[in-house]
């Protein structure tokens, strides 16, 4: 064929134009980094589809064009391992007996494993075999399939249980070395899976059986496995001496206890870190008694080379009861911005900065930030910020006049300060702006 006659390079630079993240359409998505693809990212709740997975993935279209390109011919097929290595950075890979046999499998191809830089983790697993939401939801078909599913679902079920935490570290590690340009880890907190788990359905004939007798029973999955999933992978990567540049969790409720993992055992190698982007409990927003320091803020330390930094408090009362936020709870902010701006004093390589959810700032702490980080500053994406003191107005106007800085995009969602008149928080309406604009009185006059 002509395509086996193209060198190498040029086969992967075609394929390579096959790639096309899910990016939405709308003015600054890139910035906001906001998908168009709900069939990609199929998410359940569309309030957090802007932020909900913090990273963009491939669209289906592209998924399907570079797997087609790789049954073109063999030059194609050699040609495609870079973009087919990217694609599989996209799959979820849970800590089950088929998660690990698929990792297991691509670690095992020789000639696409130096391309896998990418690898993402979900946390779903499978239930007891016992639980209620197993046993209704299987007795409801016939005996015959019943009894044939159900065995098929406890193999699947007893090895997560009865596997060794230290052998599945240890095979992890294993596992994780085969990659030796592995640089990004994500992990999907909130794994809430759309297709069924595991090899457990073989026929298509058994998902239809299990779907159309179980949306009335629930779930038939866990996403408890949050914590072990966490400790797995800090181990492994620990004892696999890999040093990532760029670490990101989805949004979800969170506890940050499932990060002291990467305080015990990881911490020394983020100093390679440069994206760093996870969900942030409320209830651990400052140190505990008799300390000095946050979990975040000793990993932000560990880091001092961050140039991508989202930190998104989840715990709500600023994004879902701005009202009804009292004064305690605003200190509690107040005190955990504080903390974030000091110890991010001496990372001068910052390009992005996204504050989210349930952040609070003195405006002057906040135009101290961003004049600190002007020289190197590109992004700055805050959503529901509560100024505690001072307005709006005068921030972005502030902002704007800064000579220093190069900001290419300034975005403000659902900003709220405190009314003057009672202390109550004072929704600024949903602006948007774009750098480099004239923030001037006209343009402020939108709030």
């Amino acid at each position: 064929m002509l395509f086996d006659q193209l060198p190498l390079e040029i086969i992967s630079f075609i394929v390579g134009q096959l790639e096309e993240l899910d990016v939405g359409e709308k003015p600054h998505s890139q910035f906001w980094e906001t998908p168009k693809d709900t069939l990609v990212h199929l998410r359940t709740n569309l309030y957090d589809q802007a932020d909900y997975m913090n990273w963009l993935l491939f669209t289906n279209g592209s998924r399907n064009n570079i797997c087609n390109a790789r049954l073109v011919c063999r030059a194609f097929y050699n040609g495609s391992f870079k973009s087919f290595g990217k694609l599989l950075g996209d799959r979820r890979i849970r800590i089950t007996k088929t998660g690990i046999h698929d990792l297991d499998c691509i670690g095992n191809a020789i000639y696409l494993n130096p391309y896998i830089q990418t690898l993402t983790f979900g946390t779903a697993g499978f239930l007891d075999s016992n639980h209620a939401n197993v046993q209704d939801c299987l007795q409801k078909l016939n005996p015959s399939d019943s009894s044939r599913l159900l065995s098929a679902y406890r193999i699947c079920s007893e090895w997560q249980r009865r596997t060794n935490k230290n052998q599945l570290r240890i095979i992890l590690r294993a596992m994780l070395q085969v990659f030796p340009n592995l640089q990004r880890l994500r992990i999907v907190h909130q794994d809430v899976p759309v297709n069924h788990l595991g090899v457990w359905l073989h026929h298509e004939s058994d998902r239809r059986l299990v779907d159309s007798v179980q949306e009335e029973i629930g779930s038939l999955y866990s996403n408890e496995l949050a914590k072990e999933c966490f400790e797995h992978l800090f181990i492994a990567l620990h004892y696999a001496k890999i040093r990532i540049r760029d670490f990101r969790v989805s949004c979800g409720k969170v506890n940050n206890i499932h990060l002291r993992s990467l305080i015990n055992y990881y911490l020394p190698s983020l100093t390679d870190l440069r994206t760093f982007r996870i969900p942030v409990a409320g209830m651990h927003l400052l140190p505990k008694p008799n300390a000095t320091q946050t979990t975040i803020t000793k990993m932000l330390i560990g880091a001092p080379h961050l140039e991508d930094l989202s930190l998104i408090v989840n715990h709500g009362l600023l994004r879902d009861y701005p009202h009804n936020v009292t004064d305690i709870e605003l200190h509690n902010s107040i005190e955990f911005s504080t903390h974030v701006f000091a110890t991010l004093s001496n990372h001068m390589k910052l390009r992005r900065v996204a504050f989210t959810k349930g952040w609070a700032f003195h405006e002057d702490a906040l135009i101290a930030f961003i004049h600190r980080h002007s020289s190197s500053l590109r992004c700055v994406v805050l959503e529901y910020p509560y100024l505690v003191t001072g307005c709006w107005k005068s921030a972005l106007h502030r902002i704007s006049k800064m000579e220093e800085l190069d900001l290419e995009f300034l975005g403000v969602r659902w900003p709220l300060q405190r009314n003057g008149d009672d202390g109550k928080a004072l929704g600024e309406g949903t602006p948007v702006f774009k750098f480099p604009v004239d923030l001037d009185v006209s343009c402020l006059a939108a709030l």
